[in-house]
C-alpha cells in the first residue's frame, strides 16, 4: 500500500467485538506502521481490540460514541484527535462508523477518508444521507469485484471511487 507510504493515518473502528473485523484492523494498523505510516488506531476503550492494540505496542486513541448516528459529541472529539495527531488520512474499517468520521472532516476539511468495506451488503443505500456521507469520502476500497459491483448498484458511490483490493495472505504461515 505505497499510497500511506510516509502519511499519518487513523485506522478508526468502534467496535466492541473481537473477531475478523478487528483482528483485521490490528493486522493493518501493524502493517502500515511497520511501512513508514504514523499510524493511530482510535478505539473504544476497555474493548478487547483496545486491550490488544496496547499489547501490541500500537499507538491508541480512546474514543467510544454513545449514539449509533449523529453523534456529534463523538465527532467532535474524533475532529481534536486527528487535530493533534496532524492525520492526513482516516481509514474507517466499518461502515456504521462512516457518520461520526464524516462529521469529524467539517472541522478538519484536508482529511482524505478511505472506507476499507470488508463486508458484503446488498441493502440500498441510494437515499440523501447516505449519498452526502459517501460523497465525502476520498476512496473505497472493497475486497473483490463483487463486492464492487453490489457498491456501485446499492449506492450513488462513482466508479472511479471504488477500488478492489484483495486481502493477501500471510506467508509468514507457512
Amino acid at each position: 500500500m505505497v499510497f500511506f507510504r510516509n502519511r499519518k493515518l487513523a485506522i478508526v473502528c468502534f467496535s466492541t467485538a473481537f473477531g475478523g473485523l478487528e483482528l483485521s484492523t490490528l493486522r493493518l494498523a501493524q502493517e502500515l506502521s511497520a511501512r513508514d505510516a504514523t499510524t493511530v488506531l482510535v478505539v473504544p476503550p476497555e474493548t478487547p481490540l483496545a486491550l490488544e492494540a496496547v499489547r501490541r505496542g500500537l499507538k491508541v486513541a480512546f474514543l467510544k460514541p454513545r449514539m449509533k448516528y449523529g453523534d456529534l459529541f463523538a465527532s467532535w472529539e474524533l475532529a481534536r484527535i486527528l487535530s493533534a495527531h496532524a492525520v492526513e488520512i482516516a481509514i474507517v474499517m466499518q461502515s456504521k462508523d462512516i457518520n461520526v468520521v464524516v462529521a469529524a472532516k467539517l472541522a478538519n476539511p484536508s482529511v482524505k477518508i478511505v472506507y476499507y468495506q470488508q463486508m458484503q451488503s446488498t441493502i440500498d443505500k441510494r437515499d440523501a444521507i447516505h449519498t452526502w456521507m459517501y460523497s465525502k469520502l476520498s476512496l473505497w476500497i472493497s475486497l473483490t469485484n463483487r463486492m464492487k459491483m453490489e457498491v456501485l448498484e446499492h449506492t450513488r458511490v462513482p466508479e472511479h471511487m471504488v477500488k478492489v483490493v484483495p486481502l493477501g495472505r500471510d506467508t509468514a504461515l507457512f
